[in-house]
């Protein structure tokens, strides 16, 4: 029975030296995952958001995007960009606390969507309820974005008018939530089906689709429902036939339908890992003949594209695999018989600078575009795009000019947010395993040496309580008595760990207080 308590002594004492050894390595993992924050994030700790506030424009950690109106002067090749921010989060404080809004979509009402389609409409008298009330010959802009909800800290799909060509806004409302992050809600009357459809951003629900919603002439520009679940043709890489990540299906974003030469051309970007050999991002292109019709791939696809990592020098499936231009960055337009394409530059940072791609070989089986202009943030500090640009839709009006809704940042990313409101609690992670290996020394030399003199004084041991005596491994008994006679078990092995810990705990902390200069620790 002595042999028993002995290994049972000498179990719990290692489950002691694993746990502390498991915590420093965690702490050490803990930088390296879910950057800046880190593997532990101050947010378990509370019930209270720490990441924002509840307050309209209240940081976040994914910037403090607003959207500003362009004008092409003549033309999408040379824009000129608006002083000031047009919406912005303080546009919707009336309505709803989001701290930013981006992916901004312009819609503009045609001859099959006249004006009195819209004022005659309950939708009109949803306007006037938003106190958006307009003279009967204004012609109503529509803009449609991502508005971050602080409440939900979700991306939710929001909804202005303009009845001054785009000078001034008023968030009419929530176009569309779900219970997943929403974005990039592209919006366009579709004459085959007589309906609005809206191509918008999904991935938050990890199902594989893109999904299509619609509405109605007289519920726009609300009443948003799904109308088609697309899941495009994607063989990925040979070796699966499939493009999965973790065990999830593909995700693809930003997907942006165009009429281009009497079909439908689909540009949509599917989400790789590239730890695991895969681009970060890869351009496909469909075709269609209606939009809630089959989406047929383009040849293009097929002949893969080049990406330096893959086996061979090329990606076996899609069109482009460059971070500078592979992510579409808004509505495709046609000008003079020519396709162009809005696109993002990621290759170093989200928002780095904002791309119009040109088709120069558009065809039954070809697909082959190249830079026409290149827009950068204007770098200065202070402008509403000074340190990121991403997004863009431009359109042309009766009278040959065109406008449009950019959008930008003027943070380089979230990470200034970060640094003033949590940045402390990172640090203090960084000093914690050097903190639990000091403590496990401690710990460890103090029971090297209780057991060095427990070995000439049995009673040595139970002077120092019954907790630690019960954990340390010993050859011997106390004289008069039985090891067979120690209770407890497991129950006493859990409540010598705990004790341990408690001690290495008050002893680390003692040692902080006393030599602050042995474990540093931000103030």
């Amino acid at each position: 029975m002595g042999i028993v308590d002995l290994h049972r002594r000498g179990l719990g004492f290692g489950v002691y030296i694993l746990l502390s050894l498991l915590t420093a390595v965690v702490f050490v993992i803990d930088p390296l995952v879910n950057k800046p924050s880190g593997l532990i994030k101050l947010s378990w700790f509370t019930r209270q958001p720490l990441s924002h506030g509840l307050k309209t424009c209240s940081w976040d950690y994914e910037g403090s995007w607003g959207i500003g109106l362009a004008h092409g002067r003549p033309d999408p090749l040379h824009l000129n960009f608006s002083s000031k921010a047009v919406i912005t989060c303080a546009t919707l404080a009336n309505a709803t606390a989001v701290s930013f809004v981006a992916d901004p979509f312009l819609f503009i009402p045609d001859d099959s969507s006249t004006p009195s389609a819209f004022l005659k409409s309950s939708a009109s008298r949803k306007l006037s309820a938003a106190g958006a009330a307009a003279p009967a010959s204004s012609v109503p802009w529509f803009a449609f974005y991502e508005m971050k909800n602080l409440h939900r800290y979700l991306g939710e799909l929001g909804v202005a008018v303009s009845y001054d060509r785009g000078a001034t806004w008023r968030h009419l409302g929530t176009a569309v939530s779900e219970p997943f992050h929403l974005s990039y809600p592209l919006v366009l009357y579709d004459t085959d089906s007589s309906q609005y459809l809206m191509f918008a951003e999904t991935v938050g629900a990890r199902d594989g689709l893109i999904r299509v919603y619609g509405t109605s002439k007289e519920d726009f520009p609300f009443g948003w429902h799904v109308v088609a679940r697309k899941r495009p043709t994607d063989p990925g890489w040979p070796a699966t036939r499939r493009w999965y990540q973790v065990g999830a299906p593909a995700k693809y974003v930003d997907t942006a339908p165009v009429r281009f030469e009497d079909r439908w051309w689909i540009f949509t970007t599917r989400v790789g890992t590239p730890a695991a050999g895969q681009p970060k991002y890869t351009l496909l292109l469909y075709t269609a003949e209606t939009l809630l019709g089959e989406w047929t791939p383009h040849p293009a696809n097929l002949a893969g594209s080049p990406y330096a990592p893959a086996a061979g020098g090329r990606i076996p499936y899609g069109i482009d695999a460059d971070r500078r231009t592979a992510r579409n960055g808004g509505r495709p337009f046609a000008k003079d018989g020519v396709l162009y394409r809005w696109a993002q530059d990621c290759s170093r940072y989200y928002g780095e600078a904002l791309v119009l791609m040109r088709a120069d070989v558009i065809n039954e089986t070809s697909y082959g575009e190249s830079v026409a202009v290149r827009y950068e943030p204007t770098r200065d500090g202070e402008s509403w795009r000074a340190e990121r640009l991403h997004h863009a839709d431009m359109q042309q009006l009766e009278d040959g000019s065109w406008v449009g809704l950019v959008d930008g940042d003027r943070y380089a990313s979230g990470n200034a947010y970060f640094n003033e409101k949590e940045l402390w609690f990172v640090q203090l992670k960084s000093q914690l395993p050097r903190l639990v290996m000091l403590q496990l020394v401690i710990v460890v030399t103090a029971v090297a040496l209780l057991r060095f003199f427990s070995s000439y004084s049995p009673s040595a041991s139970s002077a120092w309580g019954l907790p630690y005596s019960s954990l340390l491994p010993t050859n011997s008994c106390a004289k008069g008595s039985s090891c067979s006679s120690r209770k407890g078990g497991v129950l006493a092995s859990l409540a010598a760990v705990v004790s341990l810990v408690a001690t290495a705990v008050a002893v680390a902390v003692g040692v902080m207080v006393l030599a602050p200069g042995l474990v540093p620790c931000p103030r």
